[in-house]
């Protein structure tokens, strides 16, 4: 399956990133979210970034670190999007190469699209629209396709 992403899905992502990259501390706030919401929905996913069972990951001092990488990812890849895609889907393949050295799954990352519009809901708020939503959706689906690709290579 080849996910059909319009222009008008990337205009709606990349506007709504740089809306939300307008909160103060944007980062630590969005990291932090997108990580305790996934772990909430995935505890097993702790033990890729090194954390144990049991303990309060936002007290540990690698936290700061896991968050401001993860949003520095994503931010990373709303940036190549554009009317040619093709630069981003090289660098999607190389990613999921990659997140096979973390144990990242494929059934992960749906698990990450619902983390990360968790963080976006809870920043902007009634800012995100339906169409918004809509389009974060698809362009998740084409960064999964190209990753899963990328990690079956």
């Amino acid at each position: 399956m080849t996910v059909n992403v319009s222009y008008s899905d990337v205009m709606n992502v990349t506007t709504t990133w740089d809306k939300a990259k307008r909160t103060p501390k944007f980062e630590e706030v969005a990291g932090e979210a997108i990580l305790t919401r996934l772990f909430t929905l995935e505890p097993q996913a702790r033990t890729m970034f090194g954390f144990d069972a049991t303990e309060v990951v936002t007290e540990n001092p690698k936290f700061g670190h896991h968050s401001k990488v993860m949003v520095d990812m994503l931010d990373m890849a709303v940036s190549f999007l554009g009317p040619d895609l093709e630069p981003i889907e090289y660098e999607l393949l190389d990613l999921g190469k990659r997140h096979i050295a973390y144990g990242v799954q494929p059934e992960y990352f749906p698990i990450m699209e619902r983390a990360v519009m968790y963080a976006l809901d809870g920043i902007l708020d009634d800012k995100l629209t339906r169409d918004d939503r809509g389009s974060w959706q698809v362009i998740f689906q084409f960064m999964i396709e190209n990753m899963t690709k990328g990690m079956k290579e």
